[in-house]
């Protein structure tokens, strides 16, 4: 991952250009009022809140913003994913706005049985 978030409160990432094979930014249990506002993606997999349900007792995830970022050349655009799984995980107010995508496979995906193992 470009950058990796978790169980953090307040943080902004703000007008960067980010360049990965990976999430450019993944946004992980127990993170907290988070701006993603002007962020350039590409290549990569896009801005994603992962892996949730995957170990036990997550925190919840509340409250991000992803708006004015622009995805290029990326497998997704704005991304939660979740593992299929017994263990409940949350995440509310999520909002995305003005994201410009240019060759993006999938612009917005709701994953709620994410296994890339194909188990």
């Amino acid at each position: 991952d470009g950058i990796h978030i978790r169980r953090s409160d307040g943080v902004n990432i703000l007008n960067t250009e980010i360049k990965t094979c990976d999430d450019c930014v993944s946004i992980r249990d127990g993170s907290k009022i988070l701006v993603i506002n002007g962020v350039t993606c590409g290549p990569g997999h896009g801005i994603s809140i992962v892996s949730l349900e995957l170990f036990k007792n997550e925190k919840p995830i509340d409250g991000v913003t992803i708006k004015n970022c622009t995805m290029t050349n990326t497998s997704n655009s704005v991304r939660i994913k979740s593992w299929p799984s017994v263990e409940p995980g949350t995440c509310l107010n999520i909002h995305f706005e003005d994201i410009i995508m240019t060759n993006v496979s999938s612009p917005i995906i709701i994953d709620q049985k994410y296994c890339p193992w194909s188990k």
